[in-house]
């Protein structure tokens, strides 16, 4: 049994490694249920939900990421743990505008794309 706990993530964009801070969190999607109540659980329905992957990235001001994750679409994105958890994100997109800040923290980006899939 391997009891290494996932403690960072490693994450690429289109095979390019970028430079996040830690904390990076991924909704994996894929297929929800809820329970569908009358005067019993009737049952349920289902409902299909995109992966969600946050981040957050430093301002350096060599680094460009902030400005190309505006306009970023259709990218493959893969979340690899530091224990060997690896999933990918296939047509992923930018969901948000990236905010900056001179309070010293990171850029906060979203992305949304299909279910995430976990590779080897």
């Amino acid at each position: 049994m391997n009891n290494f706990i996932l403690g960072r993530a490693y994450i690429h964009i289109d095979g390019e490694l970028i430079p996040t801070e830690k904390d990076a969190k991924l909704n994996l999607g894929g297929i929800s249920r809820e329970a569908v109540v009358g005067n019993e659980v009737l049952g349920f329905k289902e409902e299909y939900n995109a992966a969600e992957l946050e981040c957050k990235v430093p301002q350096r001001s060599e680094e460009d990421i902030i400005e190309r994750a505006r306009s970023m679409t259709n990218v493959d994105i893969t979340f690899e743990g530091d224990n060997g958890v690896r999933y990918m994100v296939s047509q992923a997109f930018c969901t948000n505008t990236p905010e900056i800040s001179s309070n010293g923290e990171g850029t906060t980006l979203i992305f949304s794309g299909n279910a995430a899939e976990k590779t080897a």
